[in-house]
């Protein structure tokens, strides 16, 4: 069960199944970019036994819980599905989107980490990777399922987030 929102991100004080939602009804998700002290950024391959987009190579993220907010959301994803434990204060809020039925909170965040000692979630995480920065924008541009909003955070906000 999540808790469903408008699309204004305001809740509407109900649960349902994620694939229950009608079209006024939204997900609160995050998509974290994690990246290293060189700007190469985590991407991470779905297991092939998600039922949402299986084993597409994507940034991390997830929904939020009932009762909990984006940025503890976000923590909790990374250090769930990759192993790395970050605080607050190392976070940076990049923008909001709607992207179909999600609405979408965009973070980055610098983290101290050695891809060979991650340890993934296998039931989310088929695999990972390092991507230096144009090649992640290049990447993110050319997926579809990003539409044109969230592309521009992307371009824009993670670029300055990194100056």
């Amino acid at each position: 069960m999540i808790e469903v929102y408008d699309k204004n991100g305001l809740s509407k004080g109900y649960h349902k199944e994620r694939d229950e939602l009608n079209a006024d009804e939204y997900v609160l998700s995050v998509h974290i970019y994690v990246y290293d002290q060189d700007h190469n950024f985590i991407i991470q391959q779905r297991a092939l036994t998600k039922k949402e987009l299986p084993g597409v190579w994507c940034i991390t993220g997830g929904a939020v819980e009932i009762n909990e907010n984006s940025i503890d959301a976000a923590i909790r994803e990374v250090q769930e599905e990759l192993s790395i434990n970050l605080n607050k204060e190392e976070i940076r809020f990049l923008g909001r989107c709607l992207n179909n039925n999600y609405i979408v909170d965009i973070f980055s965040a610098k983290a101290a980490f050695k891809l060979s000692e991650l340890i993934i979630k296998e039931d989310e995480v088929k695999a990972v990777k390092l991507m230096p920065l144009d090649l992640t924008l290049e990447y993110i541009n050319s997926l579809k399922i990003n539409q044109k909003d969230y592309k521009k955070i992307i371009n824009t906000q993670l670029v300055n987030s990194l100056l």
